[in-house]
């Protein structure tokens, strides 16, 4: 329905006659500040801010519910596990020349020992090499232990064993297996679902005692933990749950932890603080008899694509345990290059290789990332946390070696050590943030970063990812201490809908220097679609169109009284038919008394849709 004459609007679907003109006027309310993270840092009075202070709530998210997971981030390898700071993670180093992967990493008196195949080599600390101390194993070593001074060697083929203090090996091709444990001064092993135990295994004497109702090859982990009276029993690890020896009956029971089967049999299952972790398949379970939980990555958001795969062991270690992830992934061509909108600078691009494994490590709370290998398909193999000559270290294997990782002995500060080693780079990637309201425009004004020793090369950079695109947009680089802040958008600004940032961090040749990241801070404000009102004089003096000034009135006051949302419909002052959905929000009234139904309404209506206008 057109508004045809002068000084008319159409209001619920009634005519009426205006005394004045239409007075449109913006009621959107200014969007009220919001600060999300730690307000400690933020000393913006206008505009909302996210402040990013630490990632100690671990890896693992993507879509946040904040403010519960301010502290989480979707993926990275900087050092995370600690408040208020973010630096380098810990130095990888390789050690010396041996190929992997390792089928077993097993310590003995201090020294380390790996089984790669069918030979078993020996770390010298002095020297940074391997020696070799066999090549001749009855087979690839499913697992290895340490019984009566001696090291065991068990597959298949054949039952092996070491004695450093002779330099001499034995080996039995009867007294093969698939598992083996220590328990109650007995060596037992698994062979063909029956267990054997011996007290001295080099004499060839071994008693059956006990059977596993299970297919071949469904068990490839004998583990020592309490049963479900409390007693320490042995448990086999299988790939449809865990079961239960009752050393009386001389069988496995199942316990209450089962799951559906396993594509292939478990070998890294570990007690760590009194909990039996076992890893099937991408989940992690955490055991503690009758009462089981999923603890893995995998249980908030999942991770990214690169490092997405089956857990392969878990390592107890003290203050965390750690996971040995084995990821095969093939080359995406099609991965995002960073390019530069800020700063002349050559930047490294991100790599188009897929990560082939990960470890990780968890205080028990939270995920944080070790090591990320960029070797496709070289696979992960076993993994150890030992005291070795002296030095307490996480080692793993991958398909291009073997490596360590200097560790602590609790929940330690790397900055408190003058010594601690750290990375040459290491980035972490946030969440993705839309404070809260995805549908709605945000105006990103700057980032504020604060850090301290940064220098010419232990550096810090930021990215930007707008709106979930997958491509990198550089912001800067931090090259000085205290406080830097970079505009975005210039004077402008840039609207968003949702954003990630990633920080990277470079060090010099000095492995004992990192940048530290001491705060972030994105301002920005909420910036909804404007929301309009109006202000109209009605004109009830005369008749107007077929309505008496009373008819007026009463509908007027009919429109002021209803729940319901109208239309209002006009002319602006270019000839151009405006047309709203609103909602009466006042009424004033200049009434003439006694019989006389004449007067004037001045009544103010909003929309009750934002729109732009």
């Amino acid at each position: 329905m057109r508004v045809v004459d002068r000084n008319e609007v159409l209001l619920y679907g009634t005519r009426f006659p205006l005394a004045g003109p239409v007075q449109r006027s913006l009621n959107s309310p200014f969007p009220a500040k919001m600060t999300i993270g730690d307000y400690t840092r933020n000393d913006q009075e206008i505009s909302s801010t996210w402040i990013t202070a630490d990632a100690a709530g671990g890896i693992g998210k993507n879509a946040p519910d904040l403010p519960t997971d301010q502290d989480r981030i979707w993926f990275g390898d900087l050092e995370t596990r600690y408040r208020k700071q973010l630096t380098l993670g810990p130095l990888v180093t390789k050690a010396g020349n041996l190929t992997g992967p390792a089928d077993v990493l097993i310590d003995l008196s201090e020294r380390l020992y790996a089984a790669v195949g069918q030979s078993v080599y020996r770390w010298d600390e002095t020297t940074g090499t391997w020696s070799t101390v066999t090549t001749a194993l009855a087979g690839v070593p499913e697992q290895a232990c340490v019984f009566d001074g001696l090291l065991y060697f068990i597959s298949n083929a054949g039952l092996d064993w070491y004695n450093v203090n002779t330099n001499t090996w034995g080996q039995d091709v009867a007294a093969g297996g698939s598992a083996m444990v220590v328990y109650d001064g007995k060596l037992f092993r698994l062979h063909n679902n029956v267990l054997y135990w011996s007290i001295d295994p080099p004499s060839g004497t071994w008693d059956a005692n006990g059977s596993l109702s299970l297919p071949a090859g469904y068990c490839k982990q004998l583990v020592v933990y309490p049963d479900l009276t409390g007693e320490a029993a042995i448990h086999a690890v299988t790939r449809v749950g865990l079961y239960a020896l009752d050393f009386d009956a001389a069988r496995f029971y199942e316990t209450p932890l089962t799951y559906p089967v396993a594509p292939k049999a478990i070998t890294g299952a570990a007690v760590w603080r009194g909990d039996l972790y076992i890893p099937v398949d991408r989940e992690l379970y955490k055991y503690n008899q009758s009462v089981h939980t999923e603890v893995g990555p995998d249980r908030d958001d999942g991770l990214p694509a690169t490092v997405r795969g089956e857990i392969r062991q878990v390592v107890p270690g003290h203050g965390f345990y750690y996971i040995v992830m084995n990821v095969v992934q093939p080359k995406d061509p099609n991965v995002p290059i960073v390019f530069d909108v800020s700063q002349p600078r050559n930047d490294t691009f991100f790599s188009q290789v897929h990560s082939s494994g990960a470890v990780l490590v968890s205080p028990g709370t939270a995920w944080h990332t070790v090591q990320v290998d960029p070797q496709v398909g070289a696979g992960m193999g076993s993994a150890l946390v030992a005291s070795i000559e002296g030095t307490y270290r996480l080692w793993f294997s991958t398909g291009t070696g073997i490596f360590y990782v200097d560790v602590g002995t609790g929940l330690h500060n790397p900055l408190q050590s003058p010594t601690f080693k750290f990375k040459q780079t290491g980035y972490l990637e946030t969440f993705l943030f839309d404070a809260g309201w995805v549908e709605l425009d945000k105006l990103a004004l700057g980032i504020e970063i604060s850090a301290k020793q940064v220098t010419n090369t232990e550096v810090i950079r930021v990215f930007i990812d707008w709106d979930d695109s997958g491509v990198w947009q550089r912001l800067g680089t931090v090259t000085r201490n205290g406080k830097t802040s970079f505009r975005i958008g210039g004077d402008d600004g840039r609207l968003f809908r949702m954003v990630r940032l990633r920080i990277e961090m470079e060090r010099g040749d000095d492995p004992t220097k990192t940048p530290i990241l001491q705060g972030l801070v994105f301002s920005f404000m909420l910036r909804p679609n404007p929301i309009w009102g109006w202000a109209l004089t009605i004109d009830c003096s005369t008749p107007y169109k077929n309505h008496s000034p009373q008819q007026l009135r009463e509908k007027l006051l009919n429109i002021v009284g209803s729940k319901l949302a109208g239309t209002l419909v006009y002319r602006d002052d270019f000839g151009r038919q405006r047309e709203a959905r609103v909602v009466p929000t006042d009424l004033r009234a200049s009434e003439l008394t006694g019989a006389d139904d004449r007067g004037k309404f001045l009544i103010s209506l909003t929309e009750v849709e934002s729109a732009n206008a």
